[in-house]
């Protein structure tokens, strides 16, 4: 009877090359989350430039349409904000009978999801618009008429370079901006539509 000279044995991992194998997969993982964060907040950054843009279009055919802006008539400049309070969303939609009479939707937007990144409707001309860190956008209106804004919110910012660089009035109608994700204004991550 002849038998073999040495069974086959099984090779099992020691506890060095265990561990090594744990730390590179969590490596692998630290890095993938790091880059799919990234991707992520680069992606709300490009809908809330979006939004803020189709905002302002909103607002400059509201202005063409009726020859004012989709807020009460002063004479100082109007810092509104796109919450439910200001009605300009609701406006700007044609939810509102005294600053859009014709009713016609000069701004639409999805709903939001889980408050962030889109309308949010309580019923009737409560409409809120957010930006994809749950924040109202902020609009500074020409409310007078002379296509200048005062002052220019950059004059204020923490970015040296942003408030060096900032004239101290806009030349516009309409300015929109977001807080940015870290939902502080006059930083450096603020979006808006006049840089």
């Amino acid at each position: 009877m002849h038998t073999s000279s040495s069974p086959a044995r099984r090779r099992a991992f020691t506890l060095v090359e265990l561990l090594i194998t744990v730390t590179i997969i969590a490596i692998l993982a630290g890095l993938t989350f790091a880059v799919s964060s990234s991707v992520i907040q680069q992606a709300r950054k490009t809908q809330a430039r979006a939004t803020m843009e189709n905002l302002r279009s909103g607002i400059a055919h509201y202005l063409t349409e009726y020859n004012r802006l989709p807020v009460a008539t002063g004479d100082a400049d109007a810092a509104l904000s796109t919450d439910s309070a200001s009605g300009v969303i609701a406006t700007l939609m044609g939810e509102d009978d005294q600053l859009n009479p014709l009713g016609k939707t000069f701004f639409s937007s999805s709903l939001a999801n889980s408050g962030r990144g889109g309308l949010i409707d309580a019923g009737g001309a409560q409409v809120s618009l957010h930006d994809p860190w749950g924040q109202p956008y902020h609009l500074l209106l020409d409310a007078n008429g002379d296509e200048r804004i005062r002052p220019n919110p950059d004059q204020f910012n923490e970015d040296a370079r942003i408030a060096n660089d900032a004239p101290e009035v806009l030349r516009t109608r309409a300015a929109i901006f977001s807080n940015g994700p870290d939902g502080e204004r006059g930083t450096r991550d603020d979006l808006v539509t006049w840089r």
